[in-house]
């Protein structure tokens, strides 16, 4: 017996619209080359370089399937059943765990555009409900809530001899921002169908700056945090959780429609507290006017301008509802860990994404 190779790569990139398979994970696959000219359209396909800590074979790919089907009739008087009524094949499990960061590209006299992330990672964001636009407050990229116009997006994933297409595909993220280490976005990816599987060789990919820049750590420079006034926080966790509703459909692909049904953003963070305002988590608890919301943002990364590496994000969720907190001390100083939700009177506006 000829053994197989181990070997996995995923790409992924945003459709034009649903139903419709993109493209460019159709080209030669050495072109799918994550490498981005910056102010040029060269970066046509989003292939990731996962997180070696997590998934298969250290490639931060988590991916399986199972076989949809319905019984026929047992067989004579025992309990011998035969060939199940085969309806469709569908992935249980297919989760990515990549860095999150912005492009690692060097700049050159940068504009807005420049500053546009990875396109899987742009395929991610779309999958959970954001779109992107040029900031206002400076030349960077910010993303937000934009959920009827946000596309799903397909997938090509190399796994152990086969090629998997599969389209139409939607995500939660789970997004790990530890001080010391490295952002981390696990994305657990719903798939609308398969589009195609063929027997196919992992292919010589370039990766080209994934693999020669290294994404930025959370703290280093300092992330000026602010939650109602300057303070530090000794973990913290974002998480966009769509709602992915599943209707029967004649005319789609499997017979389900997907559709984007509810979004909802929350995180859980643990902080120091401050002598400036020593009951600040207990009175954002109680909170009855939405103008007594405290803003609260941070930077990961420092931001990027000519000659330099584009690799800041910046997280801001103007107006966040505690929904319940724990206190507890840390290295000897009184903590508190919080659960908040994202808010907003103005729709979409809850939650802003910015690479800089």
């Amino acid at each position: 017996m000829a053994e197989i190779t181990s070997g996995i790569a995923f790409a992924l990139g945003t459709q034009a619209t649903a139903g419709s398979y993109n493209d460019a994970l159709d080209a030669d696959p050495a072109t799918l080359t994550e490498s981005l000219t910056p102010g040029a359209d060269s970066q046509v396909a989003g292939l990731l370089l996962g997180d070696a800590a997590s998934g298969e074979e250290q490639s931060g790919l988590n991916f399986a399937w199972s076989r949809v089907a319905s019984d026929k009739a047992i067989i004579g008087t025992g309990f011998t059943r035969p060939l199940s009524d085969f309806e469709r094949l569908e992935i249980n499990t297919f989760e990515v765990t990549v860095p999150f960061c912005g492009n690692r590209s060097t700049l050159s006299s940068p504009t807005d555009a420049d500053y546009e992330p990875n396109p899987g990672l742009v395929a991610l964001l779309n999958g959970m409900g954001l779109t992107g636009a040029n900031w206002g407050g400076g030349d960077g990229r910010i993303f937000q809530f934009d959920p009827a116009s946000a596309s799903p997006f397909s997938a090509l994933v190399f796994f152990n001899g086969l090629r998997w297409k599969l389209l139409d595909c939607r995500c939660t993220g789970r997004l790990r921002l530890t001080p010391a280490a490295k952002p981390l976005l696990t994305a657990t990816i719903r798939v609308g169908s398969i589009h195609e599987v063929a027997e196919a060789s992992l292919p010589t990919l370039t990766y080209d700056p994934l693999d020669d820049e290294s994404p930025p750590v959370v703290g280093t420079p300092a992330t000026g945090f602010t939650w109602g006034q300057a303070r530090s926080f000794n973990d913290c966790e974002l998480n966009i959780t769509p709602t992915i509703g599943e209707t029967p459909d004649s005319e789609a692909a499997d017979g389900l429609r997907k559709s984007l049904d509810d979004i909802v953003a929350t995180m859980r963070i643990k902080v120091w507290e401050d002598d400036a305002d020593d009951d600040f988590g207990y009175q954002q608890a109680i909170v009855t006017s939405d103008g007594s919301l405290a803003a609260l943002s941070f930077q990961v990364g420092a931001t990027a301008g000519d000659g330099e590496v584009a690799k800041a994000v910046q997280f801001s969720l103007p107006k966040p509802e505690e929904q319940g907190g724990a206190l507890g001390p840390l290295d000897k100083k009184a903590a508190g860990e919080y659960n908040l939700i994202a808010r907003h009177t103005a729709a979409n506006q809850e939650l802003a994404i910015i690479f800089l």
